[in-house]
């Protein structure tokens, strides 16, 4: 009983602090020069979340397995008899080059979440928000796929660090041509309502009034034949545009040929 009454109580702590939070809406801010991101609240102050020290711990963690893994795979012994070994591996440029990777792969990781935080601040439906931020979710957890056979891990980290930047490229045109394409059927929609206000407006002032289909119809096939006529005496003009600025002289037509026969 006792237990069901603690566990009561949490969830009651939890509901309460998600209603603190509810409206709650931070910022984030990147500095592309220096690769440097930041979260500001709603008062302007840089805020770090807890859950942010826990993951920094576990990715250090994981560099260190990384590092130990090439240094014992690649590195050689002067000699294992004597008291103290020489390593021939250098731990400082390792490290370095480990954590640049890790930084720019990182860095690459944000600017592909940014494009999808930036549909996902655009979209309207509930389902269809979840559904997003899940895709958020698993792109953070994402970890660079090392190719463990190979002499270093700097090949990996490239490759998937270009791979990142490709997919934000695509989702980059992606939201580009989704914002035209809206843009398009806004304007197209807002001609139409225009059109229609218009119409309505001049129907009411006795401008024009509704036909029978019969007399639609009739209508529409006296244009037509109109434009057909037109057509045609438009091809009788350009036909006699041509002969004229041809200059044919008929008595001289008539005159070779008489010479000829």
């Amino acid at each position: 009983m006792n237990v069901e009454f603690e566990r009561i109580g949490s969830a009651k702590h939890i509901s309460d602090e998600g209603v603190k939070l509810l409206g709650r809406v931070d910022h984030v801010e990147i500095n592309e020069k220096s690769r440097e991101v930041h979260i500001k609240d709603d008062f302007g102050i840089y805020v770090l979340y807890e859950c942010a020290m826990q993951d920094m711990k576990d990715l250090e963690d994981e560099i260190l397995k990384i590092g130990s893994y090439f240094i014992s795979k690649h590195e050689f012994l002067v000699n294992t008899e004597v008291d103290q070994v020489f390593p021939l591996v250098d731990r400082m440029t390792m490290l370095e080059d480990l954590l640049s990777s890790e930084l720019d792969y990182q860095f690459k990781k944000v600017q592909l979440i940014q494009t999808y935080i930036e549909a996902y601040e655009h979209i309207s439906d509930p389902l269809e928000q979840q559904r997003l931020i899940q895709v958020v979710v698993d792109l953070m957890a994402t970890r660079p796929r090392l190719n463990l056979s190979a002499s270093y891990f700097t090949d990996s980290y490239e490759a998937e660090k270009q791979v990142l930047a490709k997919h934000a490229q695509l989702m980059r045109v992606i939201s580009v041509n989704q914002m035209k394409y809206e843009k398009e059927v806004n304007r197209r929609m807002q001609t139409y309502l225009d059109l229609s206000i218009r119409l309505t407006q001049e129907h009411q002032k006795g401008k024009w009034k509704y036909a029978d289909a019969e007399d639609f119809f009739n209508e529409l096939k006296r244009r037509k034949e109109a434009a057909s006529e037109t057509g045609r005496r438009g091809s009788h003009v350009s036909v006699a545009n041509d002969l004229t600025n041809r200059s044919i002289d008929p008595t001289k037509d008539f005159a070779e040929g008489a010479s000829a026969t």
